[in-house]
C-alpha cells in the first residue's frame, strides 16, 4: 500500500494502488481511460495523495460543468431545497451558468474563472440580488463536488467574492427602448387577438388602463367591481428575482 502503479489496457491506461484492508480483505482503487502512462501516473499520484490525507479516495472527474450542475441539481438542490428555489436555480443554471461556463471541465474550473464569469455578468447591468444568487449557487455547487462529491480537490469558489457594486462611470445599466402602440399598430394587435383569445382580454386591460404584465396576472375576481365599473390594482404576480427559500 502507497505506491501507485500503472498497467496498459486495451489502447488505454490504469492506475491502481491498494486500499486499507477490510476484514483482511484486499482492497484496490483504479482509475481507467487514460491516453497516456503519465496521465495515468499523474491522476493516481493525486488520487493516493488525497486517500491518504482523508481516507476517501479523490474521484478524478472528466465532466462538463453543465454536467456537474445537472448532477448536484438531482442530488442535492431538488433533494433538501424548497421548490421556489429549485426552479430559480434551473433558470439561472440555464440562462447564465451552461451558456458562460458549462463547457469547461469541472476540473479546470479555477479561481479565476469564477471571478471572471461574475465580472461579465456584472458588466451587463445583471442587478444585485441575482448577482448575489449566482454566487450562493456557485459556492454551494463547488462546495458540494468537493466536500460531498469529492469530484475534485480543491473548491475554485473559496472566498470567491462579488464585484464592486456597479459605478454608472464604469457599468451600464439595463435600458429598455419603449414603443408608442400607434393606432394601426394597435388594431394589428387586436386582429391578431380578437376577442375570444385568451390574451384579449390581458391586451385590452394593459392598453387602455395602464396595467404591467404582472399587474393583469395578478388580478383576482375581488379586484373587479362590475356594479361601480372600476378595478382595484392591489396585487401583481412576480417571478421571484432572488434564491428562494
Amino acid at each position: 500500500m502507497g505506491k501507485v502503479s500503472t498497467r496498459k489496457r486495451g489502447k488505454t491506461w490504469q492506475y491502481y494502488f491498494q486500499l486499507a484492508s477490510v476484514n483482511e480483505t484486499r482492497k484496490w482503487k483504479t482509475g481507467s481511460g487514460y491516453r497516456t502512462k503519465a496521465e495515468a501516473q499523474a491522476a493516481g499520484t493525486k488520487a493516493l495523495a488525497e486517500y491518504n490525507s482523508t481516507g476517501i479516495a479523490f474521484k478524478v472527474s472528466e465532466q462538463s460543468v453543465a454536467d456537474y450542475f445537472d448532477y448536484w441539481m438531482e442530488h442535492y438542490v431538488e433533494q433538501e431545497l424548497a421548490e421556489t428555489t429549485v426552479n430559480t436555480y434551473k433558470k439561472r443554471i440555464r440562462l447564465y451558468i451552461k451558456p458562460y461556463i458549462g463547457s469547461y471541465k469541472l476540473k479546470n474550473v479555477q479561481g479565476e474563472t469564477l471571478r471572471n464569469f461574475l465580472a461579465k455578468l456584472h458588466r451587463t447591468g445583471m442587478s444585485r440580488n441575482t448577482l448575489t444568487c449566482i454566487k450562493g449557487m456557485l459556492t454551494s455547487a463547488f462546495g458540494y463536488a468537493t466536500v460531498q462529491a469529492k469530484f475534485i480537490s480543491v473548491d475554485p469558489s473559496y472566498k470567491l467574492t462579488l464585484p464592486n457594486k456597479r459605478k454608472d462611470s464604469e457599468v451600464g445599466t439595463r435600458k429598455e427602448n419603449h414603443i408608442f402602440v400607434e393606432e394601426d399598430m394597435w388594431n394589428a394587435i387586436i386582429e391578431r387577438f380578437p376577442e375570444g383569445h385568451p390574451s384579449h382580454l390581458a391586451l385590452m386591460l394593459g392598453y387602455y388602463c395602464g396595467l404591467r404584465l404582472g399587474e393583469v396576472s395578478g388580478l383576482t375576481w375581488d379586484c373587479v367591481d362590475f356594479e361601480n365599473k372600476t378595478i382595484t390594482i392591489n396585487k401583481q404576480m412576480q417571478e421571484p428575482s432572488g434564491c428562494g427559500k
